[in-house]
């Protein structure tokens, strides 16, 4: 291949590239197309301190749900401000019609994950992050509902 052409080639290729991120971009949906209730962010503390809410039964509007694995039951829930920012998720890994690993976000950042490792309808690990990196995790091995080893990082 000639040398001019060697050095033509990446720049067209990087200029369908950047016009087909900039087409796709622009077709888009933004946050307020969708119809789904939010909470208003004041709201955001009280939903994080309510938390958990165990039955998938219980998980209602303004909650939005999903059955992930198509069994009828719902495994998951999701909570978004006025920002569409999450501010609460809950899963049930087990499917057992409890969920049992809950996520709390502070402005869209995730800090803290609570699960029920046992699935006996009771958090017994709690892991406290800056958003990013676990900043320490509680655990409650005797299930008495208070942690009794904790690790700071």
């Amino acid at each position: 291949m000639p040398r001019g052409r060697a050095v033509l080639m990446p720049l067209v290729l990087t200029a369908i590239l950047v016009a087909g991120v900039e087409q796709g971009r622009a077709e888009l949906p933004q946050p307020d197309d969708f119809d789904i209730e939010r909470i208003e962010e004041e709201q955001e503390r009280e939903y994080r301190d309510e938390m958990p809410i165990y039955s998938v039964s219980e998980y209602e509007a303004p909650w939005i749900t999903d059955d992930r694995n198509g069994d009828g039951r719902i495994d998951y829930a999701v909570l978004f401000n006025q920002s569409f920012q999450k501010v609460a998720e809950a899963v049930d890994h087990s499917h057992d019609g409890r969920m049992d690993d809950f996520y709390y976000y502070h402005r869209g950042d995730l800090v803290r994950q609570e699960i029920d490792t046992n699935h006996d309808g009771v958090v017994d690990l709690w892991i406290y992050l800056d958003g990013a990196y676990v900043e320490r995790w509680e655990r409650d091995t005797n299930h008495d509902g208070r942690a009794d080893q904790v690790r700071e990082y």
